[in-house]
C-alpha cells in the first residue's frame, strides 16, 4: 500500500464516533465558559467599569488588567492594547490571579468548543467523513472537519486505542502487518487509531470498575443533571483527560 492508496482508503472510510459523548462534553465547555464570563463580568462591575460595553473583548480585558491588576505586581509593564493577548505571557505575569485564571479558562474552553462544534457540524448518522491529504512534511491531516483534538480525546470519541509512529511509512507498515482481530479506524499525522480484542477487554474492565464504585457509593449523585442522558454502557469510554 502506497500513500495514494492509503488516502483513497481514508477518503472513502467514514469514521464512526461517539456523538452523544462529544455533545455531553461540549455542554461542559459551555458551562465553563459561562462561569468564566460571569466571574469576569462581576469583577468588572465591582470596579465600576461600564457594563454596556462588550466586556469580553480583548481591548476591555486589557483595560481592566492595566487599570486594576498591574499595580498589584511590582515591576510589571502595562499590556499593549494594540496587540493580541499572549496567553502564555499573561499566565506567567500573574500566576494564581483569579481574574487571569477566569480569562484563561474562557479562552481555552472557547477554543476547544469551536473545534467540537466544527466536528459535530459534519456529523451524519453518527459518522464523519473528513477530507484526508498529505502536508508538506509527509504527514496526514484532515479538513471538513479538521480533526485537531488531542490524541486522547480522539481515542475517546472514536472508541479505540492509538499508537503514534515516528513516520507515516512506519504507520503504513504497521497497518499492513496488523493482526486479523485489529480494526483500523483511521490515521492522523502518523498516529494509527485502531480497535482490537485487547482494547474491548480493557474497556469492559473500566466499565465494571466504575459500576462497582457507583454501587458502593449509596449517596452517589451526578454532578450535573445532563449526565442522566449518559448510559452505563458508555462508561467504559471514559478516561482521565486534561485540556
Amino acid at each position: 500500500m502506497n500513500q495514494e492508496e492509503l488516502l483513497l482508503r481514508l477518503n472513502n472510510s467514514p469514521i464512526k464516533f461517539h456523538v452523544e459523548l462529544m455533545k455531553l462534553h461540549l455542554r461542559e465547555f459551555k458551562s465553563f465558559i459561562q462561569s468564566s464570563e460571569e466571574f469576569i463580568r462581576q469583577e468588572m462591575l465591582t470596579k465600576g467599569m461600564n457594563m454596556q460595553i462588550d466586556y469580553m473583548k480583548e481591548v476591555n480585558i486589557i483595560k481592566y488588567i492595566n487599570e486594576q491588576l498591574i499595580k498589584k505586581y511590582y515591576g510589571l509593564q502595562p499590556l499593549n492594547d494594540n496587540e493580541k493577548i499572549n496567553l502564555i505571557h499573561l499566565e506567567e505575569m500573574m500566576p494564581s490571579e483569579p481574574f487571569i485564571e477566569a480569562y484563561l479558562s474562557f479562552r481555552k474552553n472557547s477554543s476547544v468548543k469551536k473545534r467540537y462544534e466544527s466536528i459535530l457540524a459534519y456529523e451524519k448518522n453518527g459518522f464523519i467523513q473528513p477530507t484526508f491529504a498529505l502536508n508538506s512534511k509527509g504527514y496526514i491531516y484532515t479538513s471538513k472537519p479538521a480533526l485537531t483534538l488531542p490524541q486522547n480525546h480522539l481515542e475517546r470519541y472514536f472508541d479505540c486505542d492509538s499508537f503514534k509512529f515516528e513516520s507515516l511509512e512506519k504507520a503504513m507498515k504497521a497497518i499492513e502487518n496488523a493482526k486479523v482481530d485489529t480494526e483500523i479506524i483511521t490515521i492522523l499525522m502518523a498516529t494509527v487509531y485502531y480497535k482490537n480484542e485487547k482494547y474491548k477487554y480493557e474497556k469492559e474492565k473500566r466499565r465494571q470498575a466504575i459500576l462497582s464504585l457507583i454501587n458502593k457509593e449509596c449517596d452517589f449523585m451526578p454532578l450535573e443533571d445532563y449526565y442522566d442522558e449518559f448510559t452505563l454502557s458508555d462508561l467504559g469510554c471514559i478516561r482521565d483527560y486534561n485540556f
